[in-house]
């Protein structure tokens, strides 16, 4: 309960957060109002049903894409304030994110959530127990 609760606010603080921010100060208005319907699309209908699979996935894939750099954005400032807060070195933090990135399926959520094992000290990402979990 308390890992997907973590897992939570490492996702909400990249997409209600960091990536909102980033989107605003890249494209100023416009590119915030871009990314908030792209992020809303995949969270109405992506993946939803097999009727609308192929809708679905396009949302869900263009969301993945605006999120890439906000994503890993946020996982590096979860690690700036480990170090500062929680006492984990900042060289551990980087190389658990940098093992998750290439151990997840889906760019995105490994950005934002990488930073979470070696905080909590969770599996590391490199065993199965950590890729089976994962969508």
């Amino acid at each position: 309960m308390c890992r997907a609760a973590i897992e939570s606010c490492a996702e909400n603080f990249s997409d209600g957060v960091v990536a909102p921010v980033f989107w605003l100060a890249l494209l100023g208005l416009p590119g915030l109002i871009a990314y908030k319907a792209i992020n809303t699309a995949d969270s109405m209908i992506g993946h939803l049903n097999s009727r609308y699979a192929s809708f679905g996935w396009a949302a869900a894939r263009l969301d993945d894409l605006v999120n890439l750099i906000p994503a890993r954005l946020s996982g590096l400032l979860v690690a700036i304030v480990a170090r500062s807060r929680v006492g984990r070195h900042f060289g551990t933090v980087l190389r658990v994110m940098g093992a998750m990135l290439r151990n997840i399926a889906r760019p995105m959520p490994g950005g934002r959530k990488a930073p979470q094992p070696a905080l909590w000290d969770w599996p590391s990402p490199a065993t199965p127990v950590w890729r089976t979990d994962r969508r």
